[in-house]
């Protein structure tokens, strides 16, 4: 683009008063590369950052930030919306290494389904402190002048960096916060309050939110044989049937959708949903830029980020997958019921419409169930499921109807089969637990060791609530059992816990930007006697892990990856790393904390529990899109 910017250097003093001892650091502050449209800032260690992103115009904006850290990658995209707006801001916690922080302004022009970069950038340093320097980025798409402030800007972004332990820095949850000018308290907005708008649910498939209860499932995942025949099977058999969030969402106010995912022949309604791959859509002309990287990619191409199992060769990664899941899927139909006889009808009858359409051709086609009665609110390896789940005010719950485990987290509005390992799994906690709490029975032993490893009990009870022992009083508390947070040391619970490392609360401040719906149901048979005895998984079980999420990039993706982190989640008050995943991570790995008594100890972790045996990213359309397919 012609334009460069040699990296400008500035002192900091930084006064770390959490380690006791003064650091005098220097950094290269940023560096813009205008060919990608990037800037890269260096984060000394110790060192937290806000980033505020503002849009000037409508749609056309994509402004993506990537952290690197120790061959870790974590990234999250903003969006321009209809209306030029703040879109939000985040804040990535000091951490103990240096890091790199990549900002990249992209525009999305009608017509091409990928983002094109900035014409131009302009940094400049909007203020620096002894403790603090404030950085903004101003981009445009012409090349004419170049911007000097916000208001001659399309987009911008405004980056700080602050020492959260410096005296001078008022520091609350998140970030730095502004302490008003004397004179400003008594200062009011006239800006109008925003007005709210009733969510659509009509339009919404309804497995999406409030999501399908049932005790069955059934997937079909197709490729199209025949567009037309497909449209027309659609307009005139499917898209009547399929279920609505409306329909689903009245139901459980009237409390007439069971509940339990145990079998129930009196109740036959029957939940219909569809979803289309990326290729899916670009198939039957839907070309449309969705604003998510991964999305477009596809889950093959993104297996070797998310830890999966495989093998590369001559730059190419390719997944241990089962190989049907390897063959190109463009949409999966997932039929649920609570009436077994009723819910295999229903898939018969479909299959036998598009059968004389010839509209689409079957790649896989299974059934699963929950667990039999005592574990049919538990996944194979014997832990509750379930239980901690996004909630969105109009859409699961309302005045009417409440938040079924008070402590879920409340936001703003993938099919992957596991495999799981479960007498691997069992034979670690019994080999392991012994040695790390000698004074408890093996079976004792063993559960208290899964529980840190889980960060919950088997019965569901968070371990921050029950540290030494399942306390079923709370578990079968719907006002406790999600209630809490997670402290910032590892006595309660480790860092490396699989239900921290997913969701660290107050541990890790915008955590609540990455989370999703699940909607998963465990698959296969119950563990033999051969199997318990040998210690060898002989038959294939683990979870159909299925959620939901406005973007997989900044949702399960980004989730994923931070499995395999060992520095994630970061608490300022311990050196210690808390390593990977206990449960999830890949393999060979390790996480400390498992032992209370002992937080920087590691414990090794020499295989996985739980293998990826394939998958997809679905775009769930509404209703109007549906119709809009149907009647191309």
């Amino acid at each position: 683009m012609g334009y460069s910017c040699t990296p400008k250097r500035y002192q900091m003093d930084v006064i770390r008063s959490i380690s006791s001892y003064a650091l005098i650091m220097a950094f290269d502050s940023h560096n813009v590369d205008e060919s990608t449209a990037t800037v890269d800032i260096a984060v000394p260690a110790g060192i937290e950052v806000q980033v505020s992103i503002t849009f000037q115009q409508t749609y056309r904006q994509i402004i993506s930030e990537t952290w690197l850290s120790d061959d870790s990658l974590n990234k999250e995209e903003f969006y321009a919306s209809d209306h030029p707006e703040k879109s939000g801001d985040s804040t990535t916690p000091a951490e103990t290494i240096e890091r790199q922080l990549k900002l990249r302004f992209l525009y999305f022009i009608e017509g091409r389904q990928r983002p094109i970069p900035s014409e131009m950038l302009e940094v400049i340093t909007e203020s620096q402190e002894a403790d603090s320097l404030t950085l903004l980025i101003f981009a445009r798409d012409e090349s004419s002048s170049r911007p000097t402030d916000s208001s001659d800007s399309d987009m911008f972004a405004r980056v700080t960096l602050y020492d959260p332990s410096s005296p001078a820095v008022e520091h609350g949850l998140g970030g730095a916060t502004t302490v008003p000018e004397s004179g400003d308290e008594g200062t009011t907005s006239n800006a109008e309050e925003p007005q709210y708008v009733a969510p659509d649910l009509s339009n919404i498939q309804a497995e999406i939110v409030p999501g399908l209860n049932k005790a069955y499932q059934y997937f079909i995942f197709f490729r199209f044989n025949k567009i037309s025949g497909f449209r027309d099977t659609m307009k005139s058999e499917i898209i009547p049937v399929i279920s609505t969030a409306k329909d689903v969402f009245d139901m459980l106010k009237k409390k007439d959708f069971p509940s339990s995912g145990l079998p129930n022949t009196d109740w036959e309604y029957v939940g219909c949903s569809v979803g289309f791959s990326a290729i899916g859509l670009s198939k039957l002309g839907l070309d449309d830029y969705l604003y998510d990287e991964a999305f477009h990619r596809g889950q093959k191409q993104d297996a070797k980020d998310l830890g999966d199992k495989g093998t590369e060769s001559e730059g190419d990664f390719f997944p241990d997958w089962e190989d049907k899941y390897l063959e190109e899927i463009h949409g999966v139909f997932q039929i649920t019921a609570h009436n077994d006889s009723k819910g295999k009808a229903f898939v018969y009858q479909l299959k036998q419409a598009f059968s004389y359409s010839k509209g689409i051709k079957t790649v896989l086609s299974f059934q699963t169930q929950f667990r039999p009665h005592p574990d049919t609110p538990n996944e194979h390896f014997g832990f509750r499921d379930g239980i901690s789940k996004p909630e969105m005010e109009g859409y699961t719950f309302d005045d009417e109807l409440p938040i079924r485990f008070p402590g879920s987290p409340v936001v703003d509005p993938g099919c992957l089969r596991l495999r799981q390992l479960v007498p691997e799994f069992n034979s670690f906690l019994r080999e392991n637990g012994v040695k790390l709490f000698p004074s408890l029975t093996p079976e004792d032993a063993a559960d208290k060791l899964g529980a840190r490893m889980f960060g919950r009990w088997k019965s569901g009870t968070p371990i921050v609530h029950s540290p030494d022992e399942d306390d079923k009083s709370i578990s079968e508390d719907n006002d406790k059992i999600n209630n809490f947070q997670y402290p910032a040391d590892q006595e309660a619970c480790p860092f490396a816990a699989h239900t921290q490392k997913s969701y660290p609360r107050t541990n890790m401040p915008g955590s609540n930007d990455h989370l999703f719906r699940r909607a998963s149901i465990p698959y296969g048979f119950e563990l033999d006697a051969s199997e318990i005895s040998t210690s060898t998984t002989q038959q294939d079980r683990g979870l159909l892990f299925l959620c939901y999420q406005s973007s997989i990039e900044r949702g399960f993706k980004y989730t994923q990856q931070r499995f395999n982190n060992p520095d994630f989640p970061f608490s300022p008050l311990q050196s210690e790393k808390p390593g990977h995943d206990a449960v999830l991570g890949s393999s060979p790995r390790y996480m400390t904390g498992a032992n209370p008594e002992k937080p920087t100890e590691k414990l090794s972790i020499p295989f996985r529990f739980v293998e990826a045996r394939g998958g997809e990213y679905f775009f769930m359309p509404s209703i109007s899109t549906l119709n809009k397919i149907a009647n191309e």
